[in-house]
């Protein structure tokens, strides 16, 4: 999860970090809650250590809210965006307010993408995605180089330019309720970027997928790197 506190609340004396601290602590709390009270409550070994159900992310964001409700000396406002991971059914859930978010980055290996595989961004996801070229697999291999995709990208929430939806202790506070809700189908290897407009604002999405790229492919050299090692010492 992640929450960026409102600048605005500067001029009245308020730290609005304290507020979107506070909301990220009970959302903390509440996927605990969540998690550790059915493995409590399960009633046999084989339970305790079975799959967890799914933890809705508007569920935690609804629970957390209403714990900061009632901190009256929590003043201030936040965006906010929760996100979970069913790996059962390989599905990112995920429930965001304002203009805080998430992308969901796939790495199109130079292999797959020679071999003429399509690419496995779901057609209900086609934001700035451009991998769904088809090359038939009779053909030569070519080599093409690694490459860094987006899947989905969460769309701001703003009632106009500059004033993104928010949670806060004011009289006219947005409501959880108003919350984009996303389902996203994920697959191992792909990357989760959390972000607050900070993030966004300051990072375009090719300097953001770079950055993923870069990071991917160090994490490959190294795990060819180890597996090499392993290699020669059991030959040893």
């Amino acid at each position: 999860a992640v929450a960026d506190g409102v600048a605005g609340w500067w001029d009245a004396g308020i730290d609005s970090g304290v507020y979107s601290r506070q909301l990220l602590t009970r959302v903390k709390e509440a996927a605990l809650d969540s998690v550790l009270g059915e493995t409590a409550d399960a009633s046999s070994p084989q339970e305790r250590g079975g799959a967890v159900k799914r933890v809705d992310p508007m569920l935690l964001l609804d629970k957390a809210w209403a714990k900061v409700k009632k901190q009256d000396e929590v003043k201030g406002s936040c965006t906010v965006c929760v996100v979970t991971l069913d790996r059962d059914t390989s599905t990112l859930r995920a429930a965001n307010l304002g203009d805080s978010g998430f992308m969901v980055m796939r790495i199109i290996s130079s292999e797959a993408r020679s071999m003429g595989l399509r690419s496995l961004v779901p057609d209900k996801y086609p934001i700035n995605s451009s991998v769904g070229e088809h090359r038939r697999a009779s053909k030569p291999r070519m080599k093409f180089p690694t490459r860094c995709e987006i899947v989905y990208r969460s769309p701001p929430m703003e009632h106009a330019l500059g004033h993104p939806y928010q949670l806060g202790h004011h009289e006219n506070t947005d409501q959880t309720s108003m919350s984009d809700k996303v389902e996203v189908d994920v697959v191992p290897g792909d990357w989760v970027v959390l972000g607050t407009d900070g993030l966004f604002d300051n990072l375009g999405e090719d300097a953001i997928a770079a950055h993923i790229l870069e990071a991917h492919l160090a994490m490959q050299k190294t795990w060819q790197s180890a597996r090499a090692s392993a290699t020669g010492a059991a030959r040893t």
